[in-house]
């Protein structure tokens, strides 16, 4: 064992790929909804940091550093922070988390079983991967993932009472279409997001490269709305969190037929919100917690069209989903979160 945090707070600092560093205390008012990595600023009372900007000196005044792995773009960077976890203290405790899309550590990358192996442990954030990456390492892996918000979300739900019947298709529409063709089987109206272009100077050329416009704002959703003829397709412009989940969970029902290997937000959205899921088993979460409404892979469609038409047709099955799902939510709490992490580190 290398430490114990049972009776005392330990100093967290957590490291990604967005700009700046703040305690928890200067951003209070984005705890209740945040769920991306900065949740575990919040569920820690610690400190952030972009990647870019962590010294040896830093990482010295903490006790746990929670370094995510998905803000790394080089090789040459991968290197520089594998270096900076072999010769960190030895009082610190380096959790190497995996964000994004587990099938990219599929490829073999120079350094990277051997920050692996230089990390207290590794938090694998889908457990479809976890042996995976356990056979890389002799470090410890550990399906822990990221602290959920489930009140702060829970507040935004539209009740099940004023749902409109519509469905909604969670990712963007320009990333795939086969949750399109699960929703023009139902025969009702369809609501899907799509980004809205900046026209600020630093993100004109990504716009060309990924859309084809360094001007044209509403790019995507013409696009879309072109290929994805259908007089039942309504397109809306991503939103802020509070307005996003109100206006998502006044839907019947979510389609999610995911392809990725990722943290699975939307079927913790879903939960949270009430809203039933129609998921993959590859999002890790689906099979836990809307085990009736998860299908083998992104192509079976045909499933989740048989699953799309019980939840209208059946509200009593549709609300026992939603209330087993919340139920089942609740251990992604930030308190929860907090002790599962000291329960790993009472292990190494």
């Amino acid at each position: 064992m290398i430490h114990s945090f049972r009776h005392i707070s330990p100093r967290i600092l957590v490291v990604g790929g967005n700009v700046g560093t703040w305690k928890a205390q200067d951003r209070v008012y984005e705890a209740d909804l945040l769920n991306g990595i900065e949740s575990w600023v919040f569920a820690s009372n610690g400190t952030y940091c972009n990647e870019l900007d962590i010294t040896p000196r830093m990482i010295a005044d903490f006790d746990i550093v929670i370094m995510n792995l998905n803000a790394i773009g080089s090789s040459k960077r991968l290197q520089q922070v594998r270096a900076l976890a072999e010769n960190r203290p030895k009082h610190v405790i380096w959790m190497t988390l995996l964000e994004g899309d587990m099938r990219t550590y599929l490829k073999p990358m120079p350094h990277l079983r051997e920050l692996f192996d230089a990390s207290s442990f590794v938090n694998c954030i889908n457990i479809n991967a976890e042996h995976f990456i356990q056979s890389l390492t002799q470090s410890p892996v550990f399906t822990l993932g990221i602290p959920y918000p489930v009140d702060g979300v829970r507040a935004c739900a539209i009740s099940r009472e004023h749902r409109s019947r519509s469905v909604h298709i969670c990712p963007f529409l320009k990333t795939r279409w086969n949750e399109y063709q699960v929703a023009t089987q139902l025969h009702i109206p369809i609501i899907g997001y799509e980004r809205r272009l900046t026209r600020k100077f630093r993100n004109l050329l990504s716009n060309m490269r990924d859309c084809g416009s360094f001007f044209n704002v509403d790019i995507n959703r013409t696009y879309i709305s072109k290929l994805l003829h259908s007089a039942d397709l309504t397109v809306e412009y991503a939103k802020p969190f509070k307005e996003y989940y109100a206006h998502a969970s006044s839907s019947l029902l979510w389609l999610n037929l995911d392809d990725r290997y990722t943290w699975g937000r939307y079927v913790l959205d879903a939960a949270a919100l009430g809203v039933p899921i129609i998921s993959t088993i590859s999002t890790g979460h689906a099979p836990k917690l809307f085990p009736e409404l998860t299908v083998q892979n992104p192509f079976d469609i045909d499933t989740a069209v048989q699953m799309a038409h019980r939840i209208m047709e059946d509200d009593r099955f549709a609300k026992n989903a939603c209330d087993y799902a919340f139920e089942h939510i609740q251990e992604f709490k930030p308190d929860m979160m907090m002790k599962k992490l000291y329960t790993i580190i009472d292990t190494l």
